[in-house]
């Protein structure tokens, strides 16, 4: 069996959809922060301890995948 996610971060410059899946996530017991951007969640991840990173490909400081490389 795979570890249970407790704790989720959405990195999304979308606020709705940031908020519609952090609602969903939250509904199923994670607790689910966001960030509006990728400097944003990099300041998140320096205070909590995450399970779970959902990032957008496409933002417009820094894209999804330059954030993770």
């Amino acid at each position: 069996m795979g570890r249970k996610i407790s704790s989720a971060l959405l990195v999304d410059d979308d606020t709705a959809f940031r908020c519609a899946l952090q609602a969903a996530l939250r509904r199923r017991g994670v607790r689910a922060l966001t960030a509006a951007s990728v400097e944003e969640g990099a300041l998140v991840l320096e205070e909590e301890d995450i399970d779970l990173i959902a990032l957008d490909y496409r933002m417009p400081s820094t894209d999804g995948l330059t954030a993770i490389t």
